[in-house]
C-alpha cells in the first residue's frame, strides 16, 4: 500500500467512527499533507480531528507535537476541540507490511482530546 492509501484508509476508519457516534461530518480532506483530516460538529461543538495512520507497530498512538499546536491554534479561533484519531493497521499474513486485498485488523480505540 502507498502512503496515500494507508491515508484514505486510516480517514475512512474514523469517518465512519465519527458517523456511529453521531457527529456530524463538516468536511473533510485525504490530503496526507493536510491537516485536520476533518471536521466535525456535534451538539453545537465544532472539532478538528487530526488522523494518523500507520502500520500497527504502536507509531500511530504518538503524534507530532508541532502540528498540534498549529492545529490547536487555528481550533481557538474557530471555537473548536481538537481530536487526535491514531489508526494502526497490520496485515495479518505480512504482520507489519501492509498490501491491499489481504486480511487485516485494525486498531482504533476512537478519539483523544487534545
Amino acid at each position: 500500500m502507498s502512503n496515500q492509501d494507508i491515508n484514505e484508509f486510516g480517514i475512512n476508519v474514523v469517518y465512519k467512527y465519527a458517523k456511529e457516534n453521531g457527529y456530524e461530518v463538516i468536511n473533510g480532506t485525504n490530503d496526507i499533507d493536510l491537516s485536520p483530516q476533518l471536521i466535525l460538529g456535534k451538539e453545537n461543538q465544532l472539532y478538528f480531528v487530526i488522523v494518523k495512520t500507520t502500520a500497527s507497530d504502536g507509531s500511530y498512538k504518538t503524534y507530532d507535537p508541532q502540528i498540534i499546536k498549529v492545529i490547536k491554534q487555528n481550533a481557538v479561533q474557530h471555537n473548536a476541540k481538537v481530536l487526535y484519531a491514531g489508526v494502526g493497521r497490520r496485515c495479518m499474513i505480512h504482520g507489519n507490511q501492509l498490501y491491499k486485498n489481504s486480511p487485516f485488523m485494525v486498531d482504533f480505540r476512537g478519539f483523544e482530546e487534545m
